[in-house]
């Protein structure tokens, strides 16, 4: 007898079977549709609000950099420029984007604090601060000093140089130093731009020994 239905029990599958009520086969059943579409509006909620705060934090973060970069900025430069003095062979010059004076420096080359040379130049085509620190047997022998670069992203930045005119017989600035004497105070303007909005800071620097 088993022999005699072999073909029909060859020809029956799982197909054959009929579905239950309430399954498919080929598919979600309308109620797992339902299901899925009230979850997915909540789980692009949480998506969204963590990508928002992300965002916030490294924001936060960014501008707590760069402010701690400009406050360690305008110490050092206002401690170097406030110690600048003249001296045989060294010069204080300046225009709007570069600023040249004799400070005090602390060589690593004679590991020690000397009389040396500190500039400060604005390449305005990468948008950042350059500074340069060279002893006096660095400048004596035409060898760079030790450079960094304190300050990027900076959108602007300007010199402007103190000084009493005798001719007009009054105080004014004026965008670039030659005079042998030091100027009274260095101005210096500069800005950066951030996700939000432009920031400018000024700094004036009183030079005590000039005038």
């Amino acid at each position: 007898m088993f022999m005699k239905h072999r073909g029909l029990l060859k020809r029956f599958s799982v197909t054959d079977v009929p579905p239950k009520a309430g399954l498919s086969l080929t598919g979600f059943t309308l109620v797992e549709v339902l299901i899925v579409a009230a979850i997915l509006p909540f789980i692009s909620f949480a998506l969204y609000t963590t990508f928002s705060n992300g965002v916030e934090i490294r924001n936060r973060m960014n501008e707590q950099s760069k402010e701690e970069d400009l406050s360690i900025f305008f110490d050092k430069f206002t401690t170097s420029l406030r110690n600048s003095f003249g001296f045989s062979g060294l010069t204080f010059s300046g225009k709007e984007d570069v600023l040249i004076f004799t400070t005090f420096i602390n060589s690593k080359t004679l590991n020690k604090k000397t009389v040396g040379e500190m500039i400060y130049n604005y390449d305005a085509l990468r948008g950042v601060v350059i500074r340069e620190e060279r002893d006096f047997t660095q400048i004596y022998e035409q060898r760079p000093g030790v450079i960094t670069q304190p300050l990027s992203n900076i959108e602007s930045l300007k010199f402007s140089y103190y000084f009493y005119d005798k001719e007009m017989a009054e105080y004014v600035w004026q965008d670039e130093w030659k005079n042998e004497q030091l100027p009274l105070a260095v101005r210096i303007k500069l800005a950066f731009k951030d996700d939000l909005q432009k920031n400018e800071f000024i700094r004036t620097v009183r030079i005590p020994v000039g005038g």
